[in-house]
């Protein structure tokens, strides 16, 4: 039995390319000063409190404001946002478009409040407001349009988030690609189910 377990047992020394024996100590090396840079100009100064509020307050105002009658498909809903702008941001931060000097804790990215809470809560009330695709394109660009234009310039200047090789402008059409996709996901996969149908046909569309 003992043999048998040694089996699946992970090996001593794992074997690799010396090439991504690099990459591993170069990201522990990033990993130890990601930790420093969150300890020196991160927790506890008044970023990571701006940080923290935003990732409790919006939501306080998800939970206050939400139609619970359609709890399932706006979290659905709300869900496929956090996903899609967590790998959007993944992307652009990993191939040096943007980033985000500090975060809640180093565990997490530290996009973690934007496109997790913040993000997803908003448009997730844009959602729940607008039925028809004609409003909901037309609010979801005018939100993403304060989103880009006004909100981006702020949190650039409060040091939070910074573009490198990126236009506040370039976040509009991403932003409305990215939510006019999830609600499509989201019509198909809770269009299935009757509940929805019913809760959808007996309230007045915006």
């Amino acid at each position: 039995m003992n043999a048998f377990l040694h089996g699946f047992k992970v090996p001593v020394k794992l074997y690799w390319e010396s090439s991504y024996e690099k990459i591993l100590e170069t990201q522990r090396s990033l990993t130890d000063l990601h930790i420093q840079n969150w300890l020196l100009y991160g927790f506890p100064r008044w970023t990571w409190w701006f940080l923290l509020f935003w990732t409790i307050f919006p939501l306080f105002i998800w939970w206050k404001y939400l139609d619970r009658r359609r709890f399932l498909e706006i979290s659905f809903f709300g869900v496929m946002i956090s996903i899609s702008s967590g790998i959007l941001d993944s992307v652009g931060v990993q191939l040096l478009l943007w980033t985000y000097p500090y975060g809640l804790v180093p565990a997490l990215p530290n996009f973690f409040p934007i496109d997790y809470v913040a993000i997803p809560v908003i448009f997730m009330l844009v959602y729940q407001k607008y039925q028809k695709w004609k409003g909901f394109i037309i609010a979801s660009t005018f939100v993403a349009s304060v989103l880009s234009l006004v909100l981006d310039p702020i949190i650039v200047y409060l040091n939070i988030y910074q573009p490198l090789s990126w236009q506040y402008y370039y976040s509009i059409p991403t932003f409305v690609f990215m939510v006019c996709f999830c609600k499509w996901v989201t019509i198909i996969v809770t269009g299935q189910d009757s509940r929805y149908k019913g809760v959808a046909s007996g309230e007045k569309a915006a």
